[in-house]
């Protein structure tokens, strides 16, 4: 089965297809990928499928779309409201 990794790091992620087992896990994958071999500083690190947070015992399908993500540096939430303050003042 063939699999897409990539590394959330901008605009245009790096990233790696990986031909697996039928039966792989996500776990499989990751130790699988040069792209996940070369992040040295795994702390803090998540992975998802498609978006969706997974177990490392996830099973994989053909297809899936492995996501590597960084911590959040803010809260969402947070981000907003800095933003929409920064418009509220430029308009006056």
């Amino acid at each position: 089965m063939r699999v897409l990794v990539m590394y959330v790091l901008g605009d245009t992620p790096p990233t790696e297809a990986l031909e697996l087992a039928d039966d792989a896990t996500l776990e499989d994958a990751l130790l699988a990928s040069a792209l996940w071999r070369s992040i040295k500083d795994r702390e803090g690190l998540r992975v998802a499928i498609f978006g969706q947070l997974c177990a490392l015992s996830q099973p994989l399908c053909a297809g899936d779309r492995i996501e590597i993500l960084r911590p959040l540096v803010i809260d969402p939430k947070e981000a907003r409201r800095r933003r929409v303050a920064v418009r509220a003042s430029k308009k006056r």
